[in-house]
């Protein structure tokens, strides 16, 4: 199945573009871009609060036995 097809270009379109096409862009399609970016932004955040997490559960416990081997609670 084919994707749809945009009129505007995509965040990875951008980074192709040299700065002035960016700037000649249409008032619409930077609102787009803007949007795109933000959502991108915003679960590339989540990502990494999931990540982290999953680091500290998985050290949790040698932490807790480090500290309590060095005398500190």
């Amino acid at each position: 199945m084919d994707s749809p097809r945009r009129n505007h270009p995509t965040i990875d379109d951008m980074r192709l573009l040299p700065i002035g096409q960016v700037i000649d862009l249409p008032a619409e399609h930077l609102a787009l871009l803007q949007e795109e970016a933000r959502s991108r932004l915003d679960i590339a955040k989540r990502a990494l609060d999931w990540i982290e997490g999953a680091i500290a559960m998985r050290y949790e416990q040698r932490a807790i036995g480090a500290r309590a081997a060095a005398g500190k609670d």
